[in-house]
Formats: structure tokens, sequence, C-alpha cells
């Protein structure tokens, strides 16, 4: 299984999930494919670019460094665009993305990656919003991995 994982700069979303997705990949028996879109919105291109490419080569290190992932290229342009095309040409079988549940007004100004790729994606597409994650339920996450390498290992 493919699991793609569109990662966010400048927030904390995608290191809060980070573990997350790793426990994913684990049982699903999945490659992780990180995925980073700078969008095209000034004339220092290159620059963002390249800062993107050292950015995305220190998320893995300190996010990634124990899990096999499939590191894929700094891309431009429309993120959601971008997405969907990754997800059709490396044959992804599930995307999970952060979201940061904005509404109202933030909503509609800022637009919503995760709300386009959930209403054009071929492929089922798991969102969270990390602020919204309880204790609880990451425990419960790191418990229930716990117990499945475990029966894992005995069959």
């Amino acid at each position: 299984m493919n699991i793609l994982f569109p990662v966010v700069r400048f927030s904390d979303v995608s290191t809060i999930l980070s573990p997350f997705v790793k426990n994913m990949a684990t049982v699903m028996k999945g490659k992780i494919h990180l995925l980073r879109v700078e969008p095209l919105l000034d004339q220092y291109l290159e620059m963002r670019v390249k800062e993107a490419e050292e950015w995305l080569d220190q998320f893995i290190a300190e996010n990634f460094k124990d899990t096999a992932v499939h590191r894929g290229p700094v891309v431009t342009g429309d993120p959601s665009v971008k997405i969907l095309e990754y997800i059709d040409q490396h044959e992804i079988d599930c995307v999970i993305i952060g979201t940061h549940g904005r509404r109202g007004l933030k909503g509609v100004l800022f637009g919503s990656v995760a709300k386009d790729i959930v209403s054009k994606s071929p492929v089922p597409v798991l969102t969270l919003n990390p602020y919204l994650m309880t204790k609880s339920f990451k425990k419960r996450n790191a418990i229930y991995l716990e117990e499945l390498m475990a029966n894992r290992d005995v069959k």
C-alpha cells in the first residue's frame, strides 16, 4: 500500500501528525510517500524551492529517521493539483493530510487544500486536525500499534 503524506512548511501540523502516519504505515504494511508543494506566490521561486528542499530533508531526518520513506520532489504550483497528479502518477492507495479546521471568513479567504483533495481524490483520504487530537486518542493509537506488533510477532 502506498500512503501519500503531503507535508506543510511554516506550521507544526506535519510534525504532530508524523507519528500517526508512521503507525498507519506499519498497520497497513504501507510505504510512505512524502511530498512538498511550494505554491507559486512570488518572484523568488528558485530560492524558495531550494529552501523547501533543505526543509524537507531536515523534516525527514527529524520525524522519519527510523522509517523508510519515499522522498518525493519539491514541486511548484497549485498544491491540490500537484497532490492529485502525484496520486495518479505513483499509484497512491491512501492519502493522510493535516487540516487546520479553518471556518468562516478565514476558510473562504485561504481556501483548503485538504477540502479539495477530499472532494477530488480517486483514493481514500484521511484528514486529521492535530490540534483536536486528544491525549487519550494518541494513547489508544500507541496501545493499538503495540498490540498489533505483538500479535504479528506471534504468528
